[in-house]
């Protein structure tokens, strides 16, 4: 991550990290690029690049995201709420890129023709069979600890909102941070509320909108995950959910 601001090792993470963003963060298969939460602070005003820095000297046993409530000089947004910023971001690309490298690096690279993150970035919802007013992401796409969904949605402009509903462990501290988030045609995006489970967020959009609904699994129980451990592992749990959307409904 120092090496960021060195314009050294910004390479490209879009194409990676993004491949896999519904497994738990710094997984076996991105673990050299997954630095886009600690960019994310790195550029956020109430934290800043040395905040990282606290994190990494204070997590001697732990992981960094134990420490960060102990550590957290704005505890008025959470853990969770960050990570869905984050999220939010990497639907249009929205860091600053140091070393001289074009500033649009990781947008460009994530639109490439033929690169897998034009389909493996997106989690298509589907109808429940059983309750088709509700949708869920297919059980692969579902995320584990930190991991996201970007769900493109297909609406028209005018009032769309979601409920969000979670599937809750209580040993494992089930929970979830969600938001709509709109895109405009110079890649400027707004965004809902972030709400939590059993919650709803509405968003008025625009014509030539394009809408997403961004979903972060937050268990409240933040747990060390092996990067080269058994997926079945509890640590590795996956947190399922399902959302009733109106005015809107999936892109397919």
């Amino acid at each position: 991550f120092p090496q960021t601001y060195a314009g050294v090792y910004q390479t490209i993470p879009s194409g990676l990290c993004s491949n896999v963003s519904m497994f738990f963060h710094a997984n076996g298969r991105c673990y050299y690029h997954a630095r886009l939460m600690f960019e994310h602070l790195a550029q956020t005003p109430e934290y800043g690049p040395m905040f990282i820095s606290k994190l990494w000297y204070e997590a001697q046993s732990e992981s960094p995201w134990q420490v960060f409530p102990r550590c957290d000089p704005d505890p008025a947004t959470s853990l969770s709420d960050e990570w869905n910023r984050m999220a939010q971001r990497n639907i249009t690309w929205d860091y600053e890129i140091f070393g001289g490298k074009s500033k649009d690096l990781y947008r460009d690279n994530f639109n490439r023709p033929g690169i897998e993150s034009q389909r493996y970035a997106r989690t298509l919802l589907q109808s429940i069979p059983y309750d088709p007013e509700w949708h869920r992401p297919p059980k692969e796409m579902t995320p584990q600890q930190f991991g996201w969904n970007i769900c493109p949605l297909k609406a028209t402009a005018g009032r769309v909102a979601f409920t969000f509903s979670g599937y809750v462990n209580p040993e494992r501290g089930s929970d979830w941070r969600t938001s709509l988030v709109a895109v405009d045609g110079k890649d400027d995006y707004r965004s809902s509320d972030i709400v939590g489970n059993n919650q709803t967020a509405t968003l008025e959009v625009r014509d030539g909108d394009k809408v997403y609904l961004v979903v972060v699994a937050t268990p409240t129980k933040v747990m060390k995950i092996n990067m080269t451990g058994d997926f079945r592992s509890f640590e590795q749990e996956r947190f399922p959910y399902r959302v009733k959307l109106e005015g809107c409904e999936p892109l397919d």
